[in-house]
């Protein structure tokens, strides 16, 4: 998380306000990085949009929500509505509202990729039969393989079969890791995905020993 405080030289609030939102860090258990930056003339202030000393923004947005839209930058002192009262410190509780919104958007956007992630491991067996079983369209009868009108991407599948019988081999190594992962994290691996990885393992190796017949195979089908 980075905090800023922005202010200008001889502002009677800047230490204050750099305490107040270090308590307010400190009381929610929130590390971040805090940076004091100096806005030295008018136009600096126009370039990092001062809206006067102090200000604090929180990954980039201020502790004032509705100040967020303002456009009046300039190098002036800044007040804040505290309890129907102007006040040279924002309120605590602003600070505390801002910390907490930059972190719950940290906790959606890990949970979106973990989320993310466990698909691509759920995927990662089928990912490899699917390679797997590219490598067959090389060894279809040359009759079957013309009137599906794939001679020629039979012929490139040909070159390719080492490697996407290694990239199929990969990968199965992969999910076999990670599911290995997931016992020794004490996670609980469930029966299905067990089923599912003996049998894309099942079909790869097939596909590796046996292609010709499982070629024969998907024709007749």
């Amino acid at each position: 998380m980075k905090v800023e405080i922005l202010y200008f030289s001889g502002c009677p609030h800047h230490i204050a306000v750099v305490d107040r939102v270090r308590e307010v860090l400190e009381q929610e258990g929130t590390p971040a990085d805090m940076l004091e930056v100096e806005v030295k003339d008018a136009a600096t202030a126009q370039q990092v949009g001062f809206l006067g000393s102090p200000s604090i923004r929180i990954d980039g947005l201020d502790v004032e929500p509705a100040a967020r839209a303002a456009g009046a930058f300039g190098m002036m002192c800044r007040t804040y509505v505290d309890g129907g009262r102007r006040a040279g410190l924002p309120p605590s509780d602003w600070i505390r509202a801002a910390v907490r919104e930059a972190r719950m958007g940290y906790q959606i956007n890990e949970t979106k990729v973990v989320r993310t992630w466990a698909s691509l491991k759920s995927l990662t067996p089928v990912a490899a039969v699917m390679s797997a079983l590219a490598t067959l369209a090389c060894c279809l009868p040359l009759g079957i393989a013309g009137a599906a009108g794939v001679l020629g991407l039979s012929v490139t599948l040909d070159r390719l079969r080492p490697w996407l019988i290694v990239l199929a081999v990969i990968l199965l190594g992969v999910s076999a890791f990670q599911m290995y992962r997931g016992r020794r994290s004490c996670q609980r691996r469930s029966r299905l995905s067990l089923v599912c990885f003996g049998l894309c393992a099942t079909v790869v190796l097939g596909v590796m020993i046996f292609p010709q017949t499982l070629a024969e195979l998907m024709a007749a089908l």
